[in-house]
């Protein structure tokens, strides 16, 4: 534990210089370390970062072609541009086990000509360099798009993982996979993917930071549409469905919208897909809720599939939202995918529920109750001071909003022919038990700490 700490230290030295905070902090008692807000879509300022550790140069490498794959594009949805999907070569190095890296990455990028002037230099395009480490972790290199964006704050776009301004003479790779490896993208089967944000000691960082070279306001957010993926030559897109089985219908009371636009987008309620998970009892997910949502103005907004809110019923009646991506895009000025996020998603993930459940008021959490998820008033009051349990932001622009005039916020489980009619609470239902990791128990032995499922009332219990 003292080499955790001691490499814990140094790796926020390291970031303090790559990465400024990008969320408030509270200053006094025990909510010092937490986060309770993302308004500023402003990730880093690397104007002073640390100088990386010498690494071994590129033109040191030599390649081998291994085939055609596929790379979507993280960096452009930082000016608000749909993401896109390009065919690429691949090549792997024949000196550096587990390097790759993509030719000509950005050669076939379609510029959409929206409100930004944008050239393209192909000769200043680089590879995108990229190490797989463990079998797990990707490092991607630092690279350029061959594009330069025209204005007084634009300049040749560039891209780096924050990760990579750790990595020095005192940091390895490992270091930042023991304590941060959110910092990292993740691989399997070569398939690679990535979040848009990573926590340490809940301090929210962008895990790719984009910049533009003549803008000396420090670095911005990449992968602000959380669609970035690679796909090496053979690979194979994951089954989104893997791990989660059918659970029927759910009825979503959505509120996130209307906080934004409340003008011109009323709060409604429209049926979606519900599933749970075939390995932690309690949690479910709705599939591509917003899919169902009415539209009011077709030119205004744009929807798009892969994208689930991750419901939390472990603990019922406590409750919680894992942070989501709408796959609604606003196409207005300002403009980007919609995502929301609870206060409760970046504190349980790092604290656990105990410890959070111990410090914070019963205000923060959902209540989950014959089978009807509600949220009290979006505000809880914590060591004198406001916070927000739910906050909306659109990616790329500066601003979040708070949902803070509406409390209909509401997801009832129906339940369905081919879904876990369990879901409907019947106290008759056998009960059964789980591990804290999701192992079924057969025999529930005297002072075990499990999770007792029966009906849709779930709930942690010691056996006595």
């Amino acid at each position: 534990m003292k080499r955790n700490c001691t490499v814990f230290s140094a790796l926020a030295f390291g970031m303090a210089l790559t990465a400024s905070a990008a969320v408030f902090t509270p200053t006094a008692g025990t909510s010092e370390k937490l986060p309770f807000d993302r308004a500023s879509m402003k990730a880093a300022s690397v104007n002073k970062a640390k100088a990386a550790a010498p690494r071994q140069a590129e033109a040191e490498e030599t390649w081998e072609a291994i085939g055609k794959g596929q790379y979507t594009d993280m960096v452009f949805s930082t000016l608000a541009y749909a993401p896109q999907t390009m065919e690429v070569e691949f090549e792997k190095s024949t000196t550096t086990a587990g390097r790759y890296r993509i030719l000509a990455p950005y050669k076939n990028w379609k510029d959409p000509k929206g409100e930004f002037t944008l050239t393209f230099n192909e000769a200043k395009m680089t590879p995108i360099v990229f190490d797989v480490v463990d079998n797990q972790y990707v490092l991607l290199h630092p690279f350029n798009t061959g594009y330069t964006l025209q204005g007084a704050d634009g300049g040749e776009i560039s891209c780096k993982m924050n990760a990579w301004g750790m990595i020095g003479d005192e940091i390895t790779i490992q270091d930042v996979i023991e304590v941060v490896p959110g910092s990292l993208a993740k691989y399997k089967d070569g398939y690679i993917t990535s979040t848009t944000y990573f926590t340490m000691e809940s301090t929210k960082y962008a895990v790719f930071l984009v910049d533009f070279s003549e803008d000396t306001s420090g670095s911005y957010l990449g992968n602000s549409e959380a669609s970035f993926a690679i796909m090496m030559p053979g690979a194979k897109e994951p089954d989104p469905n893997e791990g989660w089985k059918d659970a029927g219908k759910a009825s979503f009371t959505d509120v996130y919208l209307h906080a934004i636009f409340p003008d011109n987008v009323a709060e409604s309620t429209f049926d979606v897909p519900l599933q749970e998970s075939e390995t932690t009892p309690g949690i479910y997910r709705l599939v591509n809720p917003y899919k169902y949502w009415k539209n009011p103005a077709e030119t205004a907004f744009t929807v798009s599939d892969g994208h689930y809110m991750v419901i939390h019923t472990e603990n019922a009646p406590d409750a919680w939202i894992e942070n989501s991506t709408t796959g609604v895009t606003y196409n207005g000025q300002g403009g980007g995918m919609i995502e929301f996020y609870s206060q409760v998603a970046d504190v349980v993930p790092e604290y656990g529920y105990d410890t959070t459940k111990s410090q914070f008021p019963a205000t923060i959490w959902a209540n989950f109750k014959d089978n009807t998820l509600t949220y009290p008033s979006t505000t809880f009051v914590f060591s004198g001071q406001e916070y927000y349990n739910f906050g909306v932001s659109i990616s790329g622009n500066n601003e979040s909003f708070w949902p803070v005039k509406s409390n209909t916020f509401k997801i009832v489980f129906k339940g369905g022919d081919s879904g876990v009619n369990g879901i409907v609470m019947d106290s008759n239902v056998p009960a059964e038990y789980f591990t804290l990791d999701g192992m079924r128990v057969a025999n529930p032995e005297k002072g075990m700490l499990l999770i007792k499922r029966q009906g849709s009332d779930v709930s942690k219990v010691l056996v006595r």
